[in-house]
């Protein structure tokens, strides 16, 4: 490959490193390979003769635009482990994306991957690639930029607004979204709260789309005895990810239904918030307790049954996507009663009031205006009463849960904290694994008492900061 020159031709005096092969010497090569069959990547005796591409010329034939790092103005908005993500503006043509800079060599392969996969995708649902930007080399992918922050983000900022309805559209967009990404035999494995993004509509309706397909592979063969390695983060991850066993396309509902607890009960994902089991499932009942007194019943049903340990018990995502419709539906109808029946009710309190006011014409006229405030408050307690929590039903599906599903075990300790392997990481990428975020402060004192989430995740790192304001 040869990067592009200033006037978007090809220049032939440097080559890309996409034309040269994985060197297992370099400093930062770290191979993404699993013995076990992962789809994805070739085996290691391999990578070292691999080339990822034969020129730039062929990337610039399957991507719609190809760009120059000069090209935009940036503004930095995040940072991983392989990459950093700016928002950038063309000079030329305002148009607002996000790059993606891929930061390490041992990576160009992964990312020209993901950067394939999503050239292959269109759909609502999915977040678009706009193109790519060659810098020095090497490969960087453009996207649509949504506006609306991250989903994670959404959930956590107590000043947004999110009504049940808008929370069962977002799950829906979500499910619509991984349905599309099946049927082209595509599976995620880093389904999370922080690879949903929003995009605020011109109606302030919020859109979902789902990101980030660097662990995206094809869905292995039932017939196979091959397996997957076990990639993703932790907290979303299936209970048979975890495990290392064998898994395919339902790992991924297991993800999207630990996503929709976060959602319902705007919490994090974090065992010390959301409650799990011992064997890395969601305990029902505990987490029914931090439900909102207004939660869906249906809604929490349906993500009770996507948090199942046996992956033959979850629905799919075209199942989900009908019930999330249906629910809809029969919200939108509950709602246009209800309004209905405050209408009627405030028009016959209106039709009484005149009566009120001949009887009562000598009297002070604040006490009128009394009255009519008290009528107004009668309206709006019936309207409470018909906004009454559905709790009671929701506790009914929890205790149902806990029956029906045979793997139950309510929780005794947090699950996670006896993964050693998994002490300070948020992402697992096959035999190789990192902390894709900024790591936790370490807090060196015996006396502090040690948290049970894992020490990367973000409940840990609230109480590691605490405690260390409270050292002398």
């Amino acid at each position: 490959m040869h990067p592009v020159s200033k006037y978007g031709t090809i220049s032939q005096q440097n080559s890309c490193i996409y034309d040269t092969p994985c060197d297992p010497k370099d400093s930062d090569y770290e191979k993404l390979f699993c013995p076990n069959n992962e789809l994805s990547e070739p085996p290691k005796t391999r990578c070292d003769r691999l080339k990822t591409g034969s020129s730039c010329q062929a990337l610039k034939h399957a991507v719609s635009a190809l760009h120059r790092l000069d090209d935009f103005h940036k503004e930095k908005i995040g940072s991983g482990f392989f990459s950093e993500v700016f928002k950038v503006t063309h000079k030329v043509t305002g148009q607002v994306m996000v790059l993606k800079m891929n930061q390490l060599r041992s990576n160009r392969r992964n990312m020209l991957k993901e950067v394939q996969l999503m050239n292959r995708l269109s759909h609502t649902n999915i977040l678009r690639l706009k193109g790519v930007c060659v810098h020095e080399g090497q490969l960087h992918a453009l996207t649509e930029f949504c506006n609306g922050g991250s989903l994670d983000q959404v959930i956590q900022n107590g000043s947004i607004d999110l009504p049940q309805e808008l929370r069962l559209s977002i799950a829906r967009d979500m499910a619509c979204g991984m349905e599309y990404l099946h049927s082209k035999e595509i599976i995620h494995r880093d389904l999370t709260s922080k690879n949903v993004l929003i995009k605020r509509l011109e109606s302030d309706h919020r859109q979902a789309v789902i990101g980030d397909f660097g662990l995206s592979t094809n869905i292995p063969d039932p017939d196979s005895k091959n397996k997957l390695c076990t990639v993703g983060s932790p907290y979303w991850m299936s209970p048979e990810c975890l495990k290392g066993l064998y898994y395919d396309q339902r790992s991924d509902v297991f993800s999207y239904g630990i996503v929709l607890c976060e959602l319902i009960a705007r919490v994090e994902a974090d065992p010390d918030e959301l409650p799990r089991t011992d064997n890395f499932g969601l305990d029902y009942l505990a987490f029914t307790e931090l439900c909102g007194p207004n939660v869906v019943p249906d809604f929490l049903k349906l993500t009770f049954r996507c948090c199942t340990i046996d992956p033959k018990s979850r629905p799919t995502f075209t199942e989900i996507k009908h019930t999330l419709g249906d629910i809809l539906n029969e919200m939108n109808k509950v709602t246009e009663s209800r309004e209905t029946s405050i209408s009627s009710c405030a028009a016959k309190s209106e039709e009484q009031l005149p009566i009120a006011i001949i009887q009562q014409s000598c009297a002070p006229q604040h006490r009128k205006i009394v009255h009519r405030r008290s009528l107004s408050e009668d309206v709006s307690v019936l309207a409470l009463s018909m906004f009454l929590s559905p709790s009671d039903k929701a506790r009914r599906h929890a205790l149902t849960m806990c029956k029906q599903d045979p793997h139950y075990k309510p929780r005794t300790t947090n699950p996670f904290a006896a993964l050693t392997q998994f002490h300070g990481v948020k992402k697992l990428l096959g035999k190789f694994s990192s902390c894709c975020e900024l790591p936790s402060p370490f807090i060196e004192s015996s006396n502090a008492e040690a948290p049970k989430s894992l020490p990367g995740s973000p409940t840990a790192t609230r109480k590691c900061a605490k405690n260390s304001c409270s050292l002398p």
